[in-house]
């Protein structure tokens, strides 16, 4: 791990825990993501998609209401893959940072240093900066 992500481990756990707890649909999702990433040996090896990764990125689409906690885990997985198969991380990847943070460093300089990017939500760590397109290319 680097230290970036030592640092902002606690507070993207937190995040996941308080949007995940209590919503059984989304745990749900999450679950059949892990299986489905596992099937598939996605989770697995150094830089591979983990299944904190696909959680935090639910956990975007929740943000930017794409899906919501109201949807059975079935319409919140298909969601997942639809917005998977339309978005290339690779040149424009997902950020759970509000606007005004983006300031501090933008998401140009993240896509500048690593082949995939996904910020997470305190803009200071790239979550996939381990990984590398060929593999974010077998998720899509």
């Amino acid at each position: 791990m680097s230290v970036a992500e030592d640092v902002v481990m606690e507070t993207n756990d937190t995040l996941r825990s308080e949007m995940i707890e209590g919503h059984n649909s989304v745990r749900e999702a999450v679950s059949l993501l892990r299986v489905w990433l596992t099937q598939r040996q996605l989770n697995q090896g150094y830089g591979a998609f983990t299944t904190f990764i696909m959680s935090m990125y639910v956990i975007y689409l929740m943000k930017i209401q794409k899906i919501n906690h109201h949807m059975s885990s079935y319409q919140i997985l298909r969601n997942v893959w639809l917005s998977l198969s339309t978005t290339d991380w690779t040149t424009d990847g997902p950020s759970m940072v509000s606007s005004a943070l983006l300031k501090v460093i933008p998401l140009s300089v993240f896509h500048e240093h690593f082949d995939v990017v996904f910020v997470d939500s305190t803009g200071l760590c790239n979550l996939t900066a381990r990984m590398n397109k060929y593999t974010y290319w077998k998720v899509m």
